[in-house]
């Protein structure tokens, strides 16, 4: 009868070793998308994108993470955030940032009204969460319409203009 139930304790050890390597092979995998962009960002003052980051990975991802907004390569934003999300689970979060009307001295990097800007996200920029393919954890927005402060001065401006006809 002991032999018996040696046998059984250890169909059951085993079993229980290859639960826990099977749970402790998954692992998070972060992504994320821009949720519904703005016809255009306007620069020099605050504007909200949402972005939703999703775990397309097979365990629960959970941490301080930081969304990353970048505008034609420059930093916009660094926003941490806490996830805690199960596998397939998605949240929204809100990202603030201001676009400068003139990004460095330079007039080459000046931005003029209507040139669009490319924007980027990317979730889990510092690596907080181990992941199965940090790879995947950036996505581009292109040419997005950008309306400086010289243009809505100027429209100003011309609102103001009174021309009288004889």
């Amino acid at each position: 009868m002991n032999a018996t139930r040696a046998a059984w304790v250890e169909v059951l050890e085993g079993r229980r070793l290859m639960s826990a390597s099977m749970v402790a092979g998954g692992m998070a995998d972060l992504t994320i998308q821009f949720g519904p962009m703005p016809s255009q960002i306007r620069s020099d003052l605050r504007t909200t994108l949402r972005v939703v980051v999703t775990n397309v990975g097979d365990a629960a991802a959970a941490g301080k993470v930081v969304i990353h907004m970048a505008g034609d390569g420059d930093t916009l934003a660094d926003q941490a955030v806490r996830v805690r999300l199960k596998p397939g689970g998605k949240k929204t979060f809100r990202v603030h940032f201001v676009l400068p009307d003139s990004r460095n001295a330079g007039e080459a990097n000046r931005i003029f009204p209507g040139v669009p800007v490319d924007l980027a996200a990317t979730v889990d920029a510092g690596n907080g969460v181990a992941e199965r393919d940090e790879g995947n954890n950036s996505v581009a927005a292109s040419q997005v319409p950008v309306e400086t402060v010289a243009h809505r001065q100027w429209m100003r401006q011309l609102g103001s203009i009174h021309i009288d006809m004889f």
